[in-house]
């Protein structure tokens, strides 16, 4: 299957608890909120993004190794 960048950051539930540590409770993702997270000016909210990707990329790697 292929994740598109919505399911990644906003969806997936294998990223669920990184999502709520570094993007907050997103009960209901939309793509208005995906566009605003990706076209925001905001360095905390871009360090958190970028957080995010590099833990559920470890998350990933370490799932499909065990």
């Amino acid at each position: 299957m292929i994740e598109t960048e919505f399911h990644f950051l906003l969806c997936c539930t294998m990223y669920k608890e990184l999502r709520v540590k570094y993007l907050g409770n997103t009960p209901w993702p939309t793509l208005h909120m995906f566009e605003c997270l990706m076209s925001t000016k905001s360095s905390k909210i871009l360090l958190n993004i970028a957080k995010f990707i590099k833990d559920a990329y470890v998350l990933r790697d370490n799932s499909l190794v065990s």
